[in-house]
């Protein structure tokens, strides 16, 4: 109390103005805090509810505008939607990362502090909306508030708020200081007066005897109004009531909470006239959204019922039905009946549910025609969470269906003429194809006749001008293919070293025309089966290695296949076609594979092509699951690179597994003599993996040095092999000098050559070599070659003989003479096949059409019939449903195909109607002979013959007929079968257990050959029969087999060889 009586002014005055001025604060301070507070809230709720429903406006206003990429209407649309809004800016940004963002420019007349701005900026947020149409998202609209214009809103209302409240304080205190400084001096005069009014007891009398006389008449009125006031303050506190009651009434419910409705009278005028300020503006705002809104949105209101209870202007002008002829009605007014009943079913499902529905809707309009509209519909709930209506927001998209539906018929438009191209294709290659065919026909038939040099050089020009033209037209056909989307890949299972050294044999001959070595380099890990397309690797690497040829003048080409990756089920084959050719330039490769293009204009001058040879390479390996690419140098050559995703073929190994060593012969000493490092070692590789001790020589002198390491007269080497063109003295330079030295008796020679020109073969005659091939040669070819020169050259061989060269062709069994059915109706394709067969030894029958076809095939028997496809009278196909339906039950003749149609729907066309296989025109002679090989062997075979043989075949029957043979055949040739029978015979077993048939046909057919020189006819018949029936062969069957042949071979073993005079002769 002492402090408080410190700090009190000592005057009673300056305590009542004090405690009057502290009360003034108080309160004025109170109830400005108490209006900011409300205000804040209020504003802050406002600028959130206009955000939810301007976003939701804008986000359908721009959503089709987001569709179709118009961002410009974006753009103003954005701009209009903040321009009036609480939001500062707004932004699209769609799914690509752009952005398209709009700012207000105006500033806040006042800034606000930054306390006030970081509190309202805590309050807000940044409004976020994905832009969906049709269920597909095209962006997302960011709306940002517009935190400085609200805050200084807030700002400038509080200091007007503070500024009324200052001025009243300050004018109140004015007044009331005036007054009181006079007036109060005598208060403590009058405070028995005042406290005789507050009891009700007029004490005025005495008072205004003891004040001055200056008072006297202020007590006497102060005496005569005490009373009135008394009543007059009744009065004024019921009208108080009343008006406190009103304002409670009129005021938002959080106004008047705890009391505080303000009771000075100015102050309620302010608030109410600053409130209807506000909802104004709020109002104009809301009218002006409808407006932009119905600008473009189609909005309708209906009641849980589906009843419009709204609908906005652009409905009704789209429509062209009346505000009052919608109100109260049904959506069904406008339905078009496009859509099923389970459409609106799904509909009304959904927002039943209480979830918002997307979709597309065709609505019909009051004059009958129709609109799209894409529409969102919300469902609303009402404050007891119950649905109570639905709002309707739709675009219209009527344009961007008629522009979608004008696609479609474009597209349709595209398809038919894409469909007319491929029948134009498909007729410009048949007609093409059969004057071309009769072209390269008949040239190599006259090439095979008696020429003299300048009419083979004439013919030879015609058959490569033809052919060159055929390799452009494939290429064209090919690519036309492959763009129209219409080339597959197939995935069947072959010998993937085969098919590559296969592939190079083809090549080698025109690599070795220019002078260049072509060298094939397989790795071990290679797999020996894989399943893909056989023919479309060739097709890739036959380009690649004509490009390398012909782009190559000296030097060589080296192909290299490895494994690069891969599991036990899959593999990736990685080939490289490396030549020493002009090489590419930097700048230039991209352009390789390109369509139509070259490195360089002058190089389609000067070596031609079409320039879709790499273009097709391109595309085909990546069907096949690869990639292509290029590394070269210009003047230092080019090495292409592809790679193909291949299927492992269950139970095959790698190349080196597939090739079983000769055990017959181990540690022969063999010399491996080539000026090629890769060849060489190639070569040596594939000796040393067969048990041969190996030695290699780089050229000719290496080569005869190694070999005169010997005594004169002899050699160290049992077996050489030799490369025709070795450096500094040369494979027949060489061969010439062993056999001057007299050391070439005992060695097996086999020469190697890349060229292959005439003469070769009597020039190895005459030196005294064991065999002749060309390169480059393949591991199996190379290893039967040896088994036969090694065998051929045993001590017990028959004396006075000398074994015949070994070549290519000698390592093939004779086929045997076919009765073929030739059904074609061109006279020169007539003139060509025939002519082709018969040179192979084959009889002929000619059908000029399908009727005839049908009227010949019953009057005989035909091992094979070659069908053309187009003929008149009755084409290829009807005549092949013909004579299936007329073949005997169980019998089934090969039917080959024949077309000058480069479509592969002809070749599905060909296999539905029955026929066996399918073959191209221009006839390819080795395509036409591998079909003979692989068909003509079973033309016409029982398919479903009796039941598989029991092999019953005694040891003892074994013993006899080996006994009945010439000992001397049994001498010469037993080694012989005790290595390739049990080859055959597991090669049988393996191709039936991958069901490779035409290779279980092969090895039956050698087994039968073998069989019958044995004179055992039994097992012959039943080598005969699996043969025939390479499908009902069954296990059982070649287990029996196996103890046959085990049985024979030991047989073999004993038999002594054919006896020797005393003077080295071998008896007869």
């Amino acid at each position: 109390m002492s402090l408080m009586n410190r700090l009190l002014p000592k005057s009673l005055v300056a305590r009542v103005y004090a405690l009057t001025l502290l009360t003034l604060l108080l309160f004025v301070s109170l109830g400005v805090g108490v209006f900011y507070r409300y205000q804040f809230r209020g504003n802050i709720q406002d600028a959130q509810d206009s955000a939810t429903m301007i976003v939701e406006v804008v986000a359908q206003v721009i959503g089709e505008s987001a569709a179709i990429g118009d961002y410009d209407t974006i753009k103003r649309t954005l701009d209009k939607a903040i321009l009036r809004s609480p939001f500062e800016s707004g932004a699209f940004i769609d799914l690509q990362g752009g952005v398209i963002r709009t700012r207000k420019s105006q500033p806040p007349d006042v800034p606000p502090p930054h306390w006030l701005r970081q509190e309202v900026a805590e309050q807000l947020y940044e409004v976020n909306r994905n832009i969906v149409v049709g269920g597909v998202d095209f962006g997302v609209l960011r709306l940002t508030f517009a935190v400085d214009q609200i805050a200084g809103d807030l700002w400038e209302l509080f200091r007007a708020a503070l500024g009324v409240a200052a001025a009243s304080v300050t004018g109140g205190l004015l007044l009331i200081w005036l007054p009181l400084k006079r007036w109060l001096g005598t208060l403590e005069r009058v405070q028995s007066f005042e406290r005789d009014q507050a009891q009700g007891v007029d004490s005025s009398a005495e008072l205004i005897d003891e004040v001055p006389a200056e008072f006297r008449h202020m007590f006497e009125v102060l005496a005569n109004t005490s009373n009135t006031l008394r009543k007059e303050l009744a009065t004024r506190e019921n009208a108080m009531n009343s008006l406190r009651s009103l304002l409670e009434s009129i005021l938002p419910a959080n106004a008047g909470a705890n009391g505080n409705v303000p009771d000075d009278i100015e102050a309620v005028s302010n608030l109410i006239r600053d409130l209807v300020t506000e909802r104004e503006a709020s109002r104009r705002a809301l009218d002006n959204q409808k407006f932009a809104l119905d600008q473009h949105a189609i909005v309708s209101i209906t009641d849980r019922s589906g009843l419009i209870t709204y609908a906005n202007d652009r409905f009704c002008e789209i429509s062209g039905y009346s505000r009052e002829e919608l109100v109260g009605t049904n959506h069904r007014l406008v339905n078009s009946g496009y859509h099923p009943p389970e459409f609106f079913a799904d509909l009304w499902r959904t927002i039943l549910s209480g979830r918002v529905w997307h979709g597309e809707i065709k609505n019909r309009a009051k004059g009958g025609s129709s609109f799209w509209v894409n529409a969102t519909i919300v469902p609303l709930a009402d404050a007891d969470g119950k649905l109570s209506q639905f709002i309707a927001i739709r675009t219209d998209i009527t344009e961007r269906k008629r522009v979608e539906q004008e696609l479609q018929d474009a597209k349709l438009a595209a398809e038919a003429a894409n469909q007319a191209k491929s029948d134009f294709l498909a007729n410009m290659s048949h007609e093409i194809r059969t004057p071309m065919n009769g072209i390269i026909g008949m040239t190599e038939l006259v090439l095979d006749t008696a020429l003299d040099t300048g009419q083979r050089e004439h013919l030879e020009i015609v058959r490569s001008s033809a052919e060159s033209l055929l390799v452009i037209l494939n290429d064209i056909l090919d690519f036309s293919k492959i763009e129209a989307g219409k080339l597959v890949v197939e995935h069947i299972s072959f010998n993937l070293p085969l098919a590559i050294s296969e592939t190079l044999k083809c090549l080698a001959v025109r690599a070795g025309k220019k002078g260049l070595q072509l060298h094939c380099e397989l790795s071990e890990d290679l797999p020996a089966y894989v399943s893909g397309d056989p023919g479309r690797l060739r097709q890739v690497l036959t380009n690649l290695c004509d490009n390398a040829i012909k782009f190559t003048d000296t030097g060589s080409i080296t192909v290299r296949a490895t494994t690069e990756a891969g599991d036990d089920r899959h593999c990736v084959i990685h080939v490289s076609v490396a030549d020493t050719g002009i090489g590419i330039g930097h700048d230039q490769q991209k352009k390789v594979f390109a369509a139509f293009d070259q490195a360089d204009t002058s190089t389609t001058r000067k070596f031609g092509g079409s320039g879709l040879g790499l273009t097709i390479c391109s595309r085909l390996v990546g069907l096949m699951g690869g990639r292509i690419w290029l590394e070269s140098e210009i003047g230092r050559g080019s090495t292409f690179h592809f790679t193909v995703d291949m299927q492992r073929v269950a139970g095959e190994g790698a190349v080196g597994e597939a090739l079983p060593p000769l055990s017959t012969w181990p540690d022969v000493p063999a010399l491996v003599a080539d000026g090629d490092p890769a060849q060489r070692r190639s070569l040596a590789q594939w000796l040393r993996a067969w048990s041969f001790t190996v030695d290699e020589a780089a050229d000719g002198h290496q080569a005869l040095g190694k070999c005169r390491a010997a005594p004169p007269g002899e050699c160290p080497y049992r077996v050489i092999l030799i490369d025709s063109a070795l450096p500094a003295l040369d494979g027949f330079g060489f061969a010439e000098a062993m056999r001057n030295e007299g050391r070439s008796a005992d060695v097996q020679m086999v020469m190697l050559s890349a060229r292959g020109e005439k003469g070769d073969a009597r020039r190895c005659r005459e030196l005294g070599l064991a065999a002749y091939l060309s390169k480059p040669t393949t591991p199996l070819e190379l290893r039967d070659t040896l088994t036969r020169v090694l065998a051929a050259r045993e001590p017990d061989a028959v004396a006075g003989t000398e074994p015949d060269l070994v070549t290519r062709h000698t390592l093939k069994e004779h086929q045997r003479h076919l009765s073929i059915l030739l059904v074609e109706d061109h006279p020169i394709n007539q003139k060509l096949a025939a002519e082709l067969f018969e040179m192979w030894g084959h009889r002929v029958t000619l059908a000029a059409n399908g009727h005839e076809a049908v009227d010949l095939f019953p009057t005989m028997h035909w091992d094979i019939v070659f069908m053309d496809m187009q003929m008149p009278v009755m084409g290829g196909v009807e005549a092949t449903r013909l004579i299936r339906a007329s073949e005997p039950p169980g019998r089934r003749t090969p039917i080959i195909a024949m077309t000058a149609s480069a479509m592969s729907e002809d070749r599905k066309r060909c296999l539905e109607a029955g026929m066996d296989d399918h073959i191209a025109k221009p006839i390819d002679r080795q395509a036409v002979h591998r079909l003979l090989e692989q068909y003509g062997a079973r033309g016409g075979v029982a398919l479903a013959a009796a039941p598989p043989p029991v092999v019953s075949v005694s040891p003892a029957t074994i013993e006899a007929a080996l006994d009945g043979l010439d000992p001397e055949l049994v001498g010469v040739v037993g080694k012989v079968i005790a290595v390739h029978l049990p080859m055959d015979l597991a090669g049988a077993r393996e191709a039936s257990r991958r069901r490779s048939w035409p290779e279980l046909r092969h090895a039956a057919h050698n087994m039968k050959s073998t069989f019958g020189l044995l004179g055992m006819t039994d097992l012959a018949n039943i080598a005969q029969w699996i043969e025939s029936n390479p499908e009902g062969t069954d296990k059982r069957t070649l287990d029996e087999l196996q103890v046959t042949v085990d049985v024979i071979v030991n047989a073999l073993s004993r038999k002594p060889g054919p006896a020797v005079r005393q003077d080295g002769i071998k008896a007869h």
